[in-house]
């Protein structure tokens, strides 16, 4: 692996912080006076003192043929699991997706869509989350859908949505235009599974997650969609920017051609770090409100 390529390991692994300066290989051996500036030697095995750079060097390498030039090192755990849908994958791109696809046309229901994204290596962020999330809510014709970004870091802990504060902010934003998950709400991230660091996602997970958002869309069948910040409008529509969304209403076509009524709104992490633009998050919803509850009266 070149340079480039153990940093997008890393980050896909979520290891997006440094704890030290220095990098430390701790797959080698390290003696217990690994604070004396000793390193091993690549013959005996006994530290040894190195001044200025730090390096070790496996007698066993020694052994490969010099004129190897394709040999790499590969972390363990990708070593069993060549089949996993990854963010730099070298497959083309149509034949990913199109497996995605096939996958969410055979979900007729939200359990069948939870067990799909469960069962079957879609995407590079399942070796990395240890919950799916496919909302909570009113399941059958809600008449609202909310979609939002992904779970965060504090969801995976809990094996709950809503424990960030974004997850807070969501659901009082809701709440306060009367929508409620237990009574005619349903809400769900548009991307099942946490991102590592709570980064944002790559176009690749963007794509590879689509067909399962506009399955989940299918099945609920509600009469509005709600798009709480950026990502969820730009994965249902890709040239829309979120300023102009805002002042409309949009109509999203789903895959089997279902056509359903969209309203857009400022993303709750957006809000908490931005509070000057509460004010107009709120008009946003007012106008929602007044069109949802009108057209059910």
């Amino acid at each position: 692996m070149d340079k480039i390529q153990i940093l997008n390991w890393f980050i896909c692994a979520g290891i997006t912080e440094l704890v030290q300066e220095t990098p430390m290989n701790r797959m080698t051996a390290v003696s217990p006076d690994h604070g004396s500036g000793l390193i091993p030697n690549s013959e005996s095995g006994v530290l040894q003192k190195n001044d200025k750079n730090f390096s070790f060097v496996n007698s066993e390498s020694s052994a490969l043929p010099k004129s190897d030039k394709n040999f790499s090192f590969v972390p363990n755990k990708c070593v069993n699991k060549p089949d996993i849908v990854n963010s730099t994958d070298t497959s083309p791109h149509d034949t990913l997706l199109s497996k995605a696809h096939q996958l969410a046309k055979r979900c007729q229901t939200l359990a069948d869509l939870e067990i799909t994204l469960k069962e079957n290596n879609i995407c590079a962020l399942q070796k990395t989350a240890s919950h799916v999330f496919i909302g909570t809510g009113k399941k059958d014709n809600p008449s609202v859908l909310c979609l939002f970004d992904s779970p965060k870091t504090a969801d995976e802990r809990s094996g709950d949505l809503f424990q960030s504060d974004g997850g807070h902010l969501l659901l009082k934003m809701s709440a306060a235009i009367g929508l409620f998950p237990d009574k005619n709400t349903y809400i769900a991230p548009v991307i099942p599974w946490r991102l590592p660091g709570d980064r944002k996602p790559t176009q690749t997970e963007i794509s590879l997650c689509h067909p399962f958002v506009d399955r989940l869309i299918e099945i609920i069948r509600p009469d509005f969609l709600i798009l709480f910040g950026s990502l969820p409008l730009s994965m249902l529509f890709e040239t829309e920017t979120l300023s102009r969304a805002r002042q409309q209403k949009l109509t999203y076509k789903s895959e089997n051609g279902m056509d359903f009524p969209v309203f857009t709104t400022f993303a709750p992490e957006f809000l908490i770090l931005n509070q000057n633009q509460k004010k107009h998050a709120w008009e946003d919803l007012q106008k929602i409100q007044t069109i949802i509850f009108k057209s059910s009266s």
